[in-house]
């Protein structure tokens, strides 16, 4: 029972010689031809994605890569739509976070842990609202 999704406009034809296909296109023309592979070499993996899928694609397969990965979200919480969080360690190891909301409407942020605003000086707990746009700098506390 394996999920399916749109490929989009773009899709390649793939003729993998040494690749593992994870994944097939199933309708059309392109139906049963690689649409995702993997390649190994050493200790890396190349991956080749032969289309331009929707983002529900996206969403799940970067959610079970990270994962694997052991690459954790920074806020350990699904972040909203729109919404970019990136990290940065000073060398007194203390945490700045920035988050940006790249929509034009208001977005909803749950936090795990206090964080403080360095910019407009607020401390939040348990969430933290960003406008249009709207950009917090937050160090942990």
């Amino acid at each position: 029972n394996r999920k399916t999704y749109k490929a989009g406009i773009f899709l390649d034809i793939l003729s993998p010689a040494t690749a593992k296909v994870t994944a097939t296109y199933s309708s059309g023309w392109f139906k049963g031809k690689a649409a995702l592979t993997e390649n190994h070499s050493g200790k890396g993996v190349a991956i080749y994605l032969a289309s331009l899928p929707d983002k529900d694609f996206y969403q799940a397969f970067f959610t079970k890569l990270l994962k694997q990965l052991g690459i954790l979200p920074i806020l350990k919480k699904s972040s909203p739509y729109g919404i970019e969080v990136a990290e940065r360690t000073g060398k007194d190891n203390r945490k700045i976070i920035f988050i940006i909301n790249h929509t034009p409407v208001n977005k909803r942020i749950k936090l795990n842990q206090k964080l403080h605003d360095l910019l407009e000086r607020e401390d939040f707990d348990n969430s933290l609202f960003l406008p249009p746009y709207g950009v917090r700098v937050l160090l942990t506390n």
